[in-house]
Parts: structure tokens; sequence; C-alpha cells
């Protein structure tokens, strides 16, 4: 009778383990943060030890970041793409503005190409203008640079010869 008694302890003793080592997988599990909700049940049902178990998690969690790794290269491309588009149409939005103020064009085609460029890989910087002031520096100091346009140099020829005749007229 004192080996059954003994038994039935190890049977429970061995339960117990068993119990605590799946809340250790499972808390090991709950700390992978799978996205794949499949996988972690999977190995739960597993007839395996502990040690296993983690490894298979740990080896599945690599291979699930490597995937969506990958996955979120393409959508960053696309995404940089949009961001570009968004971008090229904010500097001609800006270019055009500044050639109603009168600034030479050829002189804005330039320096857009040059700053198209340069915030090529990061347009964040000029598609969000509320949150970063690169945008307004950049229409500042090229206000500064580039030369208005003279659209009316014929008004200011007539102008200047009326003014030179209207002097010779009342020296004499």
């Amino acid at each position: 009778m004192g080996e059954c008694f003994n038994n039935k302890n190890i049977n429970i003793k061995e339960e117990k383990n068993k119990q605590i080592e799946n809340f250790q997988i499972i808390k090991y599990a709950n700390k992978c943060n799978f996205k794949c909700k499949e996988i972690f049940p999977f190995i739960l049902n597993l007839d395996i030890n502990k040690d296993s178990k983690i490894n298979m998690l740990k080896v599945s969690k690599i291979i699930e970041i490597k995937l969506l790794k990958h996955k979120n290269i393409h959508f960053n491309i696309s995404c940089l793409k949009d961001k570009q588009n968004k971008l090229k149409e904010i500097l001609e939005n800006t270019k055009k503005q500044l050639e109603k103020k009168g600034y030479n064009a050829e002189q804005l085609e330039t320096e857009f190409k040059k700053i198209y460029e340069n915030y090529e890989l990061k347009p964040h910087f000029i598609i969000e203008h509320q949150k970063y002031n690169d945008l307004s520096k950049i229409t500042l100091k090229l206000e500064k640079s580039i030369e208005l346009k003279k659209e009316n140099s014929q008004k200011d020829y007539e102008n200047i010869k009326i003014n030179i005749f209207n002097r010779l007229y009342f020296v004499t």
C-alpha cells in the first residue's frame, strides 16, 4: 500500500511539473508576441520536452521576423514612392507660387531640382511642413537668392524714354 500512495504522489508531482512547464512555455510565448497566433498552440501540443518547445518558439519567432521584415521592405518602397510623388507635387505648387510673385522661372526650375535631389530620400521633412519648417526655410532662401523677373521690360523702356525726353524738354 505504501507504494501505491507513493506512485500517486509521484504522478501528482509530475502533473504539477507539467503544468508549471506549460505555464512557463505560455509565458515565454506571450513574450514572443507572435503575429501569427496559430504557431503557439501547435508547438504547445507537441509531445516534447520544455527546452525543445522553447527552442522551437525561438526559431519560429526568428522566421516570423524575417518574413515580416521582407514584407515591410516592399511596403516601405511603395510608401517612399508615394511620399516622393507628394514631395514633387508640393515643390511644384511652391514653384508656381513663386513664379506668380514674379521670380525667374529658369532659376526656380534649377533650384527646385536641387531641392528635390536633397529631399528625395527624406521627403517627410517637406511633406509634414506643419511639423518641420524646412519648406518655409527653403522658400525664404529662394526669395532672397532668386531675382525678380522683369516682365514689363518694354514698359520700363517706355517709361525711361519718356523721362529722358521730359528732362531734355524741360532743360532747354
